[in-house]
């Protein structure tokens, strides 16, 4: 190839390119947002350009009067159109020399231009046909090119070129006043470029210099420029997003999510690294000194302990973090063979010890240093590191606050296995591997009252776990709301079929609400939207809640209580007696049924228990409410509930929980069979 050919083949090439990557940005919408509206722009005018510089690749290898006529023609069209696409980009970006009314008689003018071009029999440049000719250049390839007089058209076409260079040069010159340091550099290098191409475009046009370089390659350039220009911010803003997202601004130092991702890494190459000695240290009486001389001074404290850190921390090939307050954490996945934690924890207080000069002050701070040995593979999440590493630093200011202690694998046990049981818990409910059962609850006369459901797990070794201890890890880790929905959607599909002989029966399912449930605002709506996914009438369902959970905001619990009352379900207080029970929000809040707690019914004999029952019977009575008794483990406990008035009985004596295929065939079926035979 010439150097003629591999000119317009590359420049054509590069603007495709460019229009390739545009698109790109445009279809995952990945520009920054101050370049919204330049973004099609720049697309259509490096499309343009590349064609043009095409075009002119095939115009001077053709030899034939009318190919080099077609390709005369075509590159007007281009050339019109590249000059608006050009202008509009321009003061997009640069937001000078705007006007809508001057941008739409340019429009109009190309458009024109574009008109005459496709009515013209020869290219409108030229007065009279132009003749092809062999053009030999200044280094020696030989081009064909069409020479003839120009016309007035041409005239006017060529000074527009000219205008539309005085018009990005004047842009760029306004801009420069308000653009950052990096993009002065880009704009003046392009203003030399542009002003250079300028005259000699002048002095091709009007004293025929011979050259190549004409064919508008300052526009396929601009169009560079400001390519890489838009790339060049996008990656900037990606660099300082990134930045923002895994530093901590006040002390540079990796963030939560920063070190989460370098032990992501970790957890990945895990068969590289298996043990990860991980101290945790917390900054002592630092509080005091933020109190005392304002949050400035704490935040210039923060920073220097952080800026000491990370180079202590990179000169070892350490990974360090804020991830509280007044708290780094210090990982050393790459341990010299004579690295001990005591040692790493020893240097970590002399390096916080030494003296801070903030202003005018003299600050002197010490540390507590909480020191763990992790095994990678126990690790089910890089965020749960932070779990552990806060209960290490706890363990360390109990035992010697100011110095350092070992989180040892036995206190460490109990945390690894909660962050364990999270993960099988979570997996458990996503999976609909959460089961329930049935316990049936009778009245004094011994008839089908209904069942309370209860909520069973067992894991994947095949052990079932308490239901107190899975609720408590619920609760903490966020997943109650989850096993809520998934419990009531499982009794749900499982009483459906039966909807018309349970109302038929009065029979009344209950079921258990937490806290955190209650206290969750769209608790009523999916509760609600679950029952009548199924058909469901909220008449059939008693929600049984403890005390506690009531005297958080008792009046806040009144309208809940409220809300669930007059969406037809009835409300049991469940647990009565063991909490903090008072008369006063006894008589406030909505409830119809009252639960007497398993732990007055086991000691049934004591005269003091009998009374409190019988109290508690009384009490219900007296306000119109109901009572169950739940945990009647024998005959005995039986009569006396009984005699007592109790309204409900419940526990071992009558059923134990079981699967609703049992109690179906127990209690339902028998019962639908005896009915459909006296009908």
């Amino acid at each position: 190839m010439t150097i003629v050919t591999t000119f317009y083949v590359m420049s054509s090439g590069i603007m495709f390119a460019v229009a390739a990557i545009t698109l790109l940005l445009l279809c995952y919408n990945k520009v920054p947002s101050s370049n919204q509206h330049v973004r099609s722009w720049v697309l259509l005018t490096a499309i343009t350009a590349g064609a043009i510089q095409y075009v002119h690749f095939l115009d001077y290898k053709v030899s034939g009067i009318a190919e080099s006529y077609f390709y005369s023609s075509l590159k007007h069209h281009l050339a019109v159109w590249l000059c608006f696409f050009v202008v509009v980009m321009v003061t997009m970006l640069t937001r000078k020399l705007y006007s809508k009314p001057v941008l739409l008689l340019f429009f109009a003018y190309t458009l024109v231009m574009s008109i005459l071009g496709f009515s013209a029999d020869i290219p409108i440049r030229y007065e009279q046909a132009p003749i092809v000719f062999e053009q030999q250049l200044l280094w020696g390839d030989t081009v064909y090119a069409i020479t003839g007089p120009l016309s007035v058209t041409g005239m006017v076409r060529d000074i527009g070129f000219l205008v539309v260079l005085v018009w990005v040069v004047a842009s760029l010159l306004l801009h420069i006043k308000q653009a950052r340091h990096q993009e002065v550099k880009f704009i003046v290098g392009y203003l030399v470029l542009i002003i250079g191409l300028a005259i000699h475009d002048s002095l091709v046009l009007f004293t025929g210099l011979e050259s190549i370089i004409l064919s508008l390659s300052g526009y396929v350039y601009l169009v560079a420029v400001f390519s890489f220009f838009i790339f060049k911010g996008y990656l900037e803003m990606q660099s300082e997003l990134r930045e923002l997202a895994y530093n901590d601004n006040i002390t540079q130092t990796p963030n939560r999510a920063g070190i989460q991702a370098d032990i992501e890494a970790l957890l990945n190459a895990s068969e590289h690294v298996e043990k990860l000695p991980v101290c945790v240290l917390d900054l002592d009486h630092f509080k005091v000194f933020n109190d005392a001389f304002g949050h400035d001074i704490g935040n210039q404290i923060l920073a220097k302990i952080g800026r000491r850190l990370l180079n202590f921390t990179q000169q070892r090939r350490m990974l360090t973090s804020r991830f509280d307050k007044d708290r780094f954490i210090v990982l050393v996945p790459h341990a010299s063979p004579d690295m001990t934690l005591q040692g790493l924890a020893n240097e970590l207080h002399e390096l916080v010890k030494q003296p801070l000069q903030v202003d005018d002050r003299i600050i002197e701070l010490g540390c507590t240093i909480g020191l763990f040995d992790l095994d990678i593979k126990d690790l089910a999440a890089s965020q749960d590191i932070f779990i552990i590493a806060e209960r290490a630093i706890e363990h360390a200011k109990k035992m010697d606050k100011g110095g350092t202690s070992l989180y040892s694998d036995i206190a460490r046990d109990s945390s690894l296995q909660k962050l364990k049981m999270k993960l099988a818990l979570k997996n458990a409910i996503q999976n609909n591997e959460i089961d329930i059962v049935f316990q049936p609850q009778f009245t004094q006369h011994d008839t089908l009252y209904g069942a309370e459901v209860l909520v069973r797990w067992q894991d994947k070794q095949g052990n079932f776990i308490p239901p107190p201890e899975f609720i408590a890890i619920a609760e903490s880790f966020g997943l109650i709301h989850d096993l809520g929905k998934l419990v009531c959607r499982k009794t749900a599909s499982l009483l459906a079929p039966h909807r018309q002989w349970l109302l038929d029966n009065n029979q009344c399912i209950s079921i258990n609400v937490s806290a955190w449930e209650f206290n969750r605002s769209t608790f009523l709506d999916d509760i609600l939207h679950i029952l009548e996914e199924y058909q469901l009438p909220t008449s059939l369902f008693t929600l049984e809640i403890t005390e506690t959970v009531l005297i958080q905001d008792l009046q806040e619990s009144k309208q809940q209580l409220k809300k669930l009352r007059e969406s037809g379900f009835r409300v049991a207080l469940d647990d009565f007696g063991t909490g903090y029970s008072s008369l006063s929000y006894l008589r406030e809040l909505p409830f119809d049924i009252l639960k007497i707690d398993k732990a007055f019914v086991d000691d049934l004999n004591i005269a003091e228990h009998q009374s409190m029952i019988n109290g508690i019977i009384t009490i219900a009575k007296a306000i119109g409410l109901s009572s169950v008794a739940e945990g009647v483990e024998d005959a005995s406990q039986h009569l006396r509930l009984k005699m007592m008035g109790v309204d409900v009985l419940q526990g071992y004596h009558f059923a134990r929980p079981m699967p609703f295929e049992d109690f179906n065939a127990q209690y339902i079926a028998p019962n639908a069979v005896v009915r459909q035979s006296t009908e």
